[in-house]
């Protein structure tokens, strides 16, 4: 109880606050009315078994228990994994209470979840926890004990992607950030050293993530008796995937940001 006691501090509780109000104000209008899209008849989905092709073999669960996505539900249920995810940022950074209240405004106002609210909106609960453990992830590493972090933070990223599997990139972007962190201590070559090894301790959790993530991923997919989409991203091409291809897939990855970048008459 000490340890929950410390990490929901004054500073924690007015971030979660302030993190809740900015979130109502910026897609409170989404929250309370129907958003109609392409997908909208999703609203009415009780199975979610068809997202275990796409590799979210967590995302029927949340289906299983919500039952119906009223857009109601979805903005109490976001809002809230939001703030905590913005708690966790602010954690891990140091911020202090200006600071977070930055972060907050970033992540309230951000076109990933503009464009979520507007148009998937029965996928933001799965959504928006899928970011809460993406920024979970790396605050285990950070505070939790030497080995327990690795394996709690990789258990998070694997179910992370289980749920939406973009939100690594978060992981991703807050390790590197956290490593920043630890070079402003650099005095020596020891501590050169210390944050070479903070690092590969890094990379080593991503790794054990995904291959529990495969490893569970084919686990339910034969358990539910369905076949792996190899279309666009399918998680079906993962198995295809070979060493080659995906040092090529990076200079590809930049030309196409480029190229839907600067088509601004383009649909994307």
């Amino acid at each position: 109880m000490k340890k929950l006691d410390d990490f929901w501090d004054q500073q924690s509780k007015f971030v979660f606050l302030i993190s809740v109000i900015l979130m109502i104000i910026a897609h409170g209008f989404c929250f309370m009315n129907l958003m109609y899209s392409h997908d909208s008849l999703k609203f009415y989905e009780t199975s979610g078994i068809d997202k275990i092709a796409l590799g979210r073999w967590l995302y029927p669960l949340f289906v299983h228990v919500r039952q119906i996505a009223t857009p109601w539900m979805m903005g109490i249920l976001s809002t809230i994994y939001v703030a905590i995810a913005v708690v966790l940022v602010t954690k891990i950074l140091d911020f202090n209470k200006l600071q977070s209240v930055c972060v907050a405004m970033l992540f309230s106002s951000s076109i990933t979840l503009t464009a979520l609210f507007c148009t998937y909106i029965f996928d933001a609960d799965a959504d928006c926890m899928a970011m809460l453990l993406a920024c979970f992830a790396v605050y285990a590493f950070k505070s939790f004990p030497n080995g327990i972090n690795i394996i709690t933070s990789s258990t998070a990223i694997m179910l992370c992607l289980a749920l939406y599997q973009a939100y690594i990139c978060l992981t991703i972007g807050l390790f590197i950030a956290f490593l920043i962190i630890k070079s402003k201590e650099i005095k020596n070559w020891e501590d050169v050293l210390r944050v070479f090894i903070i690092g590969l301790k890094e990379i080593l959790a991503i790794i054990l993530s995904i291959i529990m993530y495969i490893s569970m991923m084919h686990l339910v997919a034969n358990h539910y008796r369905v076949r792996l989409s190899t279309k666009y991203n399918g998680a079906g091409k993962l198995s295809s995937l070979t060493f080659n291809t995906v040092l090529k897939a990076i200079p590809e990855a930049y030309s196409y940001f480029r190229d839907t970048f600067f088509n601004v008459t383009g649909y994307n």
